[in-house]
């Protein structure tokens, strides 16, 4: 495989050093104009722009973070994907730090933990299994039956489930609502980290960038498709706020971080089996 920018480069190399030339001044004058429609912007919300001699003027900042955004994002229309930014691009406030350490993330930050303290919270290039609805065990209803042969169908259920789930050997369970405490002892066991109660706009912008597909049911564990990323990361802030609470105490949130999400490679050609 190759790149057909860097071959055609080869083969027209002035011509593509004089397309990028007249390319120069054209771009030079849209970013003048996002600029001055930032500075508007900013100035609409009552923000001052402008500063001189200072790293933390939010017209800069806002203008490169947005311009860098604006280049990444290529949405997919072929497959019914939307043509709205805000659909791709979510913007995540933290009370802490200064401007000038706002960046883009080509992936997704949440406000989420995992379940407990003793599961991992970083792996390089994790594999990451997404499940809708939650992982419990369903009681039959009007059964008789006695506490403790329930307790046991209950534990053999979830072993099962654990069991089909550990198959894939995922490092990240992310489920959509609950998971019994059983479940969860048992995946802690197995060193899987859980992260339960994922909204599911959020599950789904999650599958959408690291290319897993969510599993509807547990029923539905064997044949999913897990995700991937780079990187799978936790970090706790402490928020700048002008009140605390009545300790005195500053209010903390934990971001969650899937960063480097792979980008789709989409093929053409004539014959599946070829592209195969």
């Amino acid at each position: 495989m190759f790149s057909s920018s860097s071959s055609l480069s080869s083969v027209f190399p002035a011509k593509e050093k004089q397309n990028e030339a007249h390319k120069e001044p054209l771009k030079a004058v849209v970013q003048r104009h996002f600029r001055a429609l930032v500075s508007q912007l900013l100035q609409g919300e009552g923000v001052k722009v402008g500063k001189e001699n200072s790293t933390e003027d939010w017209l800069d900042i806002v203008t490169s973070v947005a311009w860098q955004a604006a280049n990444f994002v290529k949405p997919d229309t072929s497959q019914g994907g939307s043509m709205d930014p805000v659909d791709y691009i979510k913007v995540k406030c933290i009370a802490s730090g200064c401007p000038s350490e706002s960046i883009l993330i080509k992936g997704v930050v949440c406000t989420k933990n995992i379940k407990h303290k003793r599961m991992t919270s970083q792996y390089r290039n994790p594999r990451l299994l997404l499940l809708g609805g939650a992982l419990e065990y369903q009681r039959v209803p009007n059964q008789l039956a006695s506490f403790d042969t329930l307790l046991q169908q209950e534990i053999d259920h979830l072993k099962m489930i654990v069991s089909k789930i550990e198959a894939h050997r995922p490092n990240v369970l992310l489920v959509e609502k609950s998971v019994s405490s059983y479940a969860q002892e048992y995946l802690l066991a197995k060193e899987i980290s859980l992260v339960l109660n994922v909204k599911r706009p959020l599950l789904e912008r999650i599958a959408r960038c690291t290319g897993a597909l969510i599993a509807p049911s547990i029923d539905n564990i064997p044949t999913t498709q897990l995700g991937h990323c780079e990187l799978f990361r936790l970090e706790r802030v402490t928020e700048e706020l002008e009140t605390a609470n009545q300790f005195n105490k500053r209010p903390s949130k934990t971001l969650m971080f899937f960063e480097g999400c792979p980008r789709r490679l989409r093929l053409h050609g004539p014959a599946e089996g070829l592209m195969s």
